[in-house]
């Protein structure tokens, strides 16, 4: 009798079965041999559920970790509200600045105000009359975290550098004559008749 896929000790049991059975046959006396035989197959069920178990936990467990990264990614969609943009100035919104004319100078020794352009997206607080506007921003080359000194204290956020298409939420004041008596870099006078804003609070938001 020919045997496949079966541990040597179960091969000798069947054997030994196969030789009682003939010894009965051949004395005519029923023989009962006493012995049992488990399966190898019995083995490799019990292994085949542990693995099946251990795929559907990994599988849950990747789920998990997907999820996670899915809510940390909608947390990443920052509108730049915080404590200060949304109660300092009379004025609030959110805006996608389109243009820096002239060079943001970058001197100690000299401090100015930079006009820039903006189109609102959104008014948060306060009103303004039109969709674009025009925002003086202290000393620009600084961080907005570190900006303010002596001479300009109300003022800040956490937007570290500017660039041309990116959004901000904006506090503001105008026009700026009033609020700010220093240096003003406007490369719009003469051409825009529109009041000047001044940035009290300038955080990044997302696009």
């Amino acid at each position: 009798m020919k045997v496949s896929s079966v541990g040597a000790s179960n091969t000798m049991t069947i054997h030994k079965k196969v030789a009682v059975s003939c010894h009965s046959r051949a004395g005519g006396n029923p023989v009962t041999s006493g012995l049992s035989w488990t399966p190898a197959s019995a083995g490799v069920t019990v292994r085949g559920r542990g693995l099946i178990l251990w795929v559907i936990l990994m599988t849950l467990s990747l789920a998990l970790l997907l999820g996670a990264s899915c809510v940390k990614k909608v947390e990443k969609a920052d509108t730049g509200a915080d404590a200060k943009v949304t109660t300092l100035g009379s004025i609030e919104v959110t805006a996608q600045l389109e243009e820096i004319p002239g060079e943001v100078r970058n001197d100690p020794l000299y401090d100015y105000a930079h006009v820039m352009k903006y189109k609102v997206l959104q008014v948060h607080r306060g009103k303004v009359d039109k969709e674009i506007i025009y925002v003086g921003h202290y000393n620009p080359a600084k961080p907005r975290d570190g900006v303010a000194d002596a001479r300009v204290q109300q003022i800040g956020g956490n937007l570290k550098q500017f660039r041309v298409g990116e959004t901000h939420h904006l506090a503001l004041e105008v026009p700026i004559d009033d609020y700010f008596m220093g240096g003003i870099i406007n490369k719009y006078f003469g051409v825009v008749n529109d009041p000047i804003y001044w940035a009290v609070w300038t955080n990044k938001a997302a696009q």
